[in-house]
């Protein structure tokens, strides 16, 4: 029936983190990260989030005939990044710019998606909501600072210094691995 063009989405991207469980379901598989091969596990409930993605789907398919509009259903590879790009390689897309980029929201135009996260310390049972964004990104840039060095005793040689580098990026907090910056 004609109608609306909506997309659910699911990330389905394994995490290259070790399982460190005792479970029988507990994940034994390896990928490659970077050239290595690591242990590899749906650390963060994308194995949940790739289930209810099918089983919609397969519901959805049940009824078709009841349904007003067109569903387009999202497996989103690397929503926490790819597995040999380097996070700070600016010339490849990946993930759901990828899918953008391969027509994925383009034939039917989707006018609207839709996503779910599984979330620890929420009652079974409950859906919870709200308009926008919702959760965070972990998004990485990378900052190179050219100048001329000096001794700790004669500052004002300096052509850079962290101090007005780093006030200007008064929202950033470093990592831990940063901060002595």
């Amino acid at each position: 029936m004609p109608g609306p063009v909506v997309a659910l989405r699911a990330d389905m991207d394994a995490l290259p983190v070790e399982e460190m469980t005792d479970l029988p379901f507990a994940s034994q598989a390896t990928g490659m990260r970077l050239g290595k091969s690591v242990p590899v596990m749906h650390a963060c409930g994308h194995d949940t989030h790739t289930a209810m993605l099918l089983g919609a789907a397969k519901v959805l398919a049940e009824h078709r005939d009841h349904l007003r509009g067109t569903v387009v259903f999202l497996f989103q590879p690397a929503e926490e990044g790819a597995a040999d790009v380097d996070e700070f390689q600016t010339d490849t897309l990946i993930g759901a710019q990828a899918m953008i980029r391969d027509g994925a929201l383009d034939s039917p135009k989707v006018e609207a998606i839709f996503a779910l996260h599984v979330m620890a310390g929420y009652p079974t049972g409950h859906l919870y909501y709200k308009a926008g964004t919702v959760l965070n990104s972990s998004d990485s840039f990378r900052i190179q600072l050219k100048g001329q060095q000096t001794h700790g005793s004669r500052p004002g040689a300096a052509t850079i210094r962290l101090s007005p580098a780093r006030a200007s990026l008064p929202r950033c907090r470093p990592s831990s691995a940063d901060a002595s910056i």
